[in-house]
């Protein structure tokens, strides 16, 4: 009777089996959230993983992953873009942040800086953003041919002629600043980036 009773006693508790499981549930989803990281967003620093999954925003990248159903970074770069997107966008901007992944992963916004565009329309507008003005700012759509960047930077120059022979490099850094302003030249600009 007392051997039948240590066999009892030694034997788990429901209580003790539903905690173990939770652990190890918990332990599976954190290896799987670090997996995320790594293969995903292309986070290959496990001092950074560990601690953008200590926060909210941690989260947010991780949900944004899993609702758009991604497991991997499409190509390279794409992760950092997406990660990008997640980390800078309010929780009430799922539907954007979800267009903008799906813009990434289809390989129609081939740099960063469009992205940056984006979110700093987005910060501007808020929540009455809309999808089309999105596409517009961060320039969806645009295509630019070398001929029509040769053309603007031609008319640029014959334009500043003058101020170009008389302050030389002075007039550099003021030029550079408005050939930015050129919606033309800054779409090359940002597709070269």
């Amino acid at each position: 009777q007392q051997q039948h009773r240590r066999q009892k006693s030694n034997r788990p508790t429901s209580r003790t089996v539903t905690e173990d499981t939770q652990k190890q549930i918990r332990n599976k989803m954190a290896d799987s959230d670090e997996n995320i990281l790594i293969n995903v967003f292309e986070m290959t620093s496990a001092k950074e993983r560990k601690s953008l999954l200590k926060g909210k925003k941690g989260e947010q990248v991780i949900e944004l992953a899993r609702r758009n159903k991604i497991d991997t970074s499409p190509k390279p770069g794409h992760g950092a873009m997406m990660l990008v997107v997640a980390t800078n966008l309010d929780p009430d901007m799922v539907e954007f942040a979800d267009h903008l992944v799906g813009l990434i992963v289809q390989d129609k916004i081939p740099a960063k800086t469009r992205i940056q565009l984006g979110l700093a329309y987005l910060k501007k507008k808020g929540v009455k953003a809309t999808l089309s003005e999105l596409d517009e700012a961060i320039g969806l759509g645009i295509v630019v041919s070398e001929e029509d960047v040769i053309a603007r930077v031609a008319v640029f120059l014959e334009k500043n002629d003058k101020v170009l022979k008389t302050q030389r490099y002075g007039a550099v850094g003021r030029l550079l600043g408005q050939s930015r302003a050129d919606p033309v030249l800054q779409n090359k600009l940002n597709n070269a980036t």
